[in-house]
């Protein structure tokens, strides 16, 4: 059994939602001590690992 949504099906005000909740909890996420420093950490790894692969 396969679940599948299709984004152009959910109303307007649904997406607004989501997406206002999904905002919220990346700022929760990100005010955490420590969670941007980490992730800044691991974006610059990225990038590296990133321009080593596309030469």
């Amino acid at each position: 059994m396969s679940n599948t949504v299709v984004i152009s099906e959910i109303p307007s005000h649904e997406a607004r939602y989501l997406a206002r909740e999904t905002l919220k909890a990346v700022e929760r996420f990100f005010s955490a001590p420590g969670t941007k420093e980490k992730y800044e950490e691991w974006l610059k790894e990225y990038r590296k690992r990133k321009a080593v692969h596309n030469g």
